[in-house]
């Protein structure tokens, strides 16, 4: 009888275990990367953009490159798009590939990081 009741719990212990592992391996198949491009000019800017980047829910790394004039960043799908960071990016002052900073934004930047804008 012991013996049927340890098998049954074992089993239990089992099953939990291989779901918890496919769960995991569910959520982590959520996480996108994207490259889009984000004007600016210096390290100011560099942090600006990317803490911009980062504080929109569901992003969990951003990276920008002066050279390249580009973000990197990896997000929750469920949570975020790039359209939302770009949003965000913009609401920074920086225009982007998913938006455009307000003119009361981007005249906030220091002097430094006022980059040369598009002509729309």
């Amino acid at each position: 009888m012991k013996t049927l009741k340890y098998k049954g719990i074992i089993a239990f212990v089992i099953a939990v275990l291989i779901s918890s592992a496919t769960f995991a391996q569910n959520t982590s198949n959520l996480l996108e990367k994207g490259t889009f491009k984000v004007s600016g000019n210096c390290e100011m800017c560099k942090k600006r953009i990317e803490t911009a980047a980062l504080t929109t829910k569901g992003v969990k790394t951003a990276t920008w490159d002066d050279a390249t004039q580009t973000i990197t960043v990896t997000y929750k799908a469920d949570k975020t798009s790039e359209q939302a960071i770009g949003k965000n990016i913009a609401k920074a002052g920086y225009d982007n590939d998913h938006a455009t900073a307000e003119p009361g934004a981007y005249g906030k930047l220091p002097a430094c990081c006022k980059y040369t804008r598009d002509k729309k």
